[in-house]
């Protein structure tokens, strides 16, 4: 009988503990489960808050520009076209532009003198609009730099006034051009040298460097150098250093002057700083050496070192 119970008592402990195994693994399987549903939730929680602060940043540059953008010169990060158009209205009326011209001490041009005012006009809202807010991640690391040359205008009658005083139009000061021409015999060298041109001063394109000063001042730019202008807008000699022509006559001289005739007995030497003097031109525009030259040098020798039928003092010594 007391056998019995024992077993019966063992049948019962090892049913209450197989049923406690159980239950512990239902109870880890849910314990992992809900683990992950806890990750699951916060990752979802952080992707969610990360497209919503996308999205809100997003709308955001459908009001205002992207960083690092530049309208014309003037830093647009994230303002809106009102603002710009206020920074630009105070540009204007206290614009001033300074021109740089060849050989001329800088002038300048004030916005009063002009009539320079700002126009509102659609441009700083189409560059708005024109942003792709979907990619402002991207958008906002790249400098973007833009130029409107139509949100100020100017009086054009004012304009030639003012650049009519500019000493860059000024021509009666102006230095005109010069050719390049064959120089002096240099002794040193041996050889005749080419003088540089001169291309001078004087403004030939008037209408595109009043053009280019315009451009420059509806854009607000702080300065214009005419001289670096990609049009011709400056005289230039016509020939120059490089000119054919005037190495071919530099070399019909140089060819005269190079030679060189040595009178040892007389220590004469006849070379291109003689030479030079003796070239001359023909009727015909043939160069050659002077016969009136080359006959009195030779007379010259006569006289000083030829003592045929002349008398001589002879000095008898014991």
């Amino acid at each position: 009988m007391s056998d019995n119970n024992n077993l019966k008592l063992n049948d019962e402990l090892a049913n209450k503990i197989e049923s406690m195994s159980e239950n512990s693994i239902r109870n880890e399987k849910g314990n992992k489960k809900n683990y992950l549903w806890i990750v699951f939730v916060i990752v979802g929680v952080i992707i969610a808050g990360l497209l919503v602060f996308y999205i809100i940043k997003a709308q955001k540059y459908k009001e205002v520009y992207f960083p690092k953008t530049y309208i014309n010169g003037i830093d647009a990060s994230a303002k809106t076209p009102d603002e710009i158009r206020e920074e630009i209205k105070n540009q204007c009326s206290d614009f001033t532009i300074r021109i740089y011209s060849k050989g001329r001490e800088p002038q300048e041009i004030h916005a009063s003198d002009i009539g320079l005012h700002y126009v509102a006009g659609t441009e700083l809202d189409d560059l708005l609009n024109n942003q792709n807010i979907w990619l402002w991640p991207i958008e906002s690391q790249k400098e973007k730099y833009k130029d409107i040359s139509t949100v100020t205008e100017l009086n054009d009658s004012l304009l030639e006034k003012e650049c009519s005083k500019l000493s860059a139009f000024d021509d009666s000061s102006a230095v005109s051009p010069a050719d390049a021409y064959l120089g002096e015999y240099d002794e040193s060298s041996n050889e005749y040298q080419i003088v540089k041109e001169n291309d001078g001063n004087i403004v030939v394109n008037k209408p595109y460097a009043v053009s280019a000063i315009k451009e420059a001042i509806l854009t607000l730019k702080p300065d214009i150098d005419l001289e670096k202008s990609p049009a011709d807008i400056y005289s230039k000699a016509n020939i120059r250093t490089a000119n054919k022509e005037l190495a071919e006559e530099k070399e019909k001289y140089d060819s005269f002057v190079r030679a060189k005739v040595i009178y040892p007995d007389y220590d004469i030497v006849l070379d291109g700083n003689t030479l030079q003097d003796w070239i001359i031109e023909d009727d015909l525009g043939v160069m050659k050496l002077s016969e009136d030259k080359i006959r009195n040098f030779v007379t010259m020798l006569a006289s000083v070192y030829d003592t045929k039928n002349t008398s001589r003092k002879l000095v008898t010594q014991y």
